[in-house]
Order: C-alpha cells, then structure tokens, then sequence
C-alpha cells in the first residue's frame, strides 16, 4: 500500500514538474523571442546550431543570396540569444511548375522547422504569423505552402491558421542539396498536398 502512495505522489510531483517546466519556456518564448532576418553576421551561428540534416547544409547560405536578391525573407527565430527555427518565403510562389501552373500571386512558405527540444512552445506559430503579416504588408492577398501527405501533425497546425487545402491533386516535390563539403546530395521526394490561406 505504502509502494503505491509513494508511486502515485511521485506521479503528482512529476507532472507539476512538467507543468512548470512548460510554463517557464512559454514566458521565455513570449519575453525572450526575437525573429530576424538571415544575415552574413549570424549565418555561421545558424549553419552549427540548427543544421539537422547534413545533406542540405548549404540551405542557409542559398537562402541568404535568395532574400539578398529579393526574391525572399529567411526568417531566423532566437530563443534567449541562441537560434532554434527558420522558416523561408518566396514572394514568387512555389517553385514546383505544377503548382505555379495553378495558382498565382501566392507567396510560399518552405521549411518551417523549430528544434524538437523547443517544440509545442509557439514558436512555429509566431514564425508563421510573421510570414502572414509580411505577405499582408507586399500587398499580396493570400498565403501558400505545401505539406507533405503524411505529416498529420503539420496539417493540423495550419489548420488553426484556417489554412485551406487548395484545389488541385497532390503532387510530387523533388529538391536536392548540398552538403558542408559542397558535395551535391539528392534527388529527396515527398508526395504533398497544397494549402492556401486568403486574407483581406
């Protein structure tokens, strides 16, 4: 009897634990949050801390040049000065012919990505709010980006934005990257569904 108390206390302790523990990170995500642009002072910070696929190393720097074009903003989220997500847009759309071919006029939102230790603490969502308003601020009046059928957890996310899935099928998106030592990696495919969301 004395086994089970004890075991259910430690079960109430670790779940206030928790409680707290998320609690403090929300108060550092809404005090210490700052999301800024990719820039050549912090793209050797952002290639080591939140690199997670080696195969695609060069994605930040490609970025950097695409927004120095004007072609897009690579948004850089920083928890308490260290960097824990990104998320690019294309003010051209998709990159996927397909998709361009059916929709127009929509800026793209690709690879938004937060650090799993920082996960479900809103930061995705203050990125994708900071695309939104960026986008309403162009003057364009709507929204896109692709998720890949099986990532349900995605889809529900965007969902609460009253991102829509748009009217066209599936389709199949095909990238390559490249790695710390400039060697070329890829063909990576995912088969992904369209969403849209429209905004006055």
């Amino acid at each position: 009897m004395f086994k089970k108390i004890l075991l259910i206390y430690h079960s109430i302790i670790n779940y206030f634990n928790l409680i707290w523990y998320i609690l403090q990170f929300s108060f550092m995500v809404e005090n210490d949050l700052k999301i800024v642009y990719i820039s050549s002072n912090i793209l050797n910070e952002v290639e080591e801390k939140i690199t997670f696929d080696d195969k695609t190393f060069s994605k930040h720097r490609d970025r950097l040049h695409l927004q120095e074009s004007g072609k897009g903003l690579y948004l850089i989220a920083f928890l308490n000065k260290f960097p824990v997500g990104h998320v690019f847009i294309r003010w051209e759309g998709a990159e996927d012919s397909y998709v361009k071919t059916h929709i127009k006029n929509c800026p793209n939102i690709e690879d938004l990505f937060v650090n799993p230790k920082f996960r479900s603490l809103g930061i995705g969502s203050k990125l994708i709010d900071k695309c939104i308003k960026l986008a309403k601020e162009k003057g364009f009046f709507q929204i896109g980006l692709g998720v890949e059928v099986t990532n349900i957890k995605a889809a529900g996310l965007y969902s609460r934005f009253n991102f829509e899935e748009a009217n066209i099928n599936p389709y199949k998106d095909i990238w390559f990257g490249e790695d710390k030592k400039g060697s070329k990696a890829g063909p990576f495919s995912s088969i992904v569904k369209y969403f849209i969301l429209g905004f006055h």
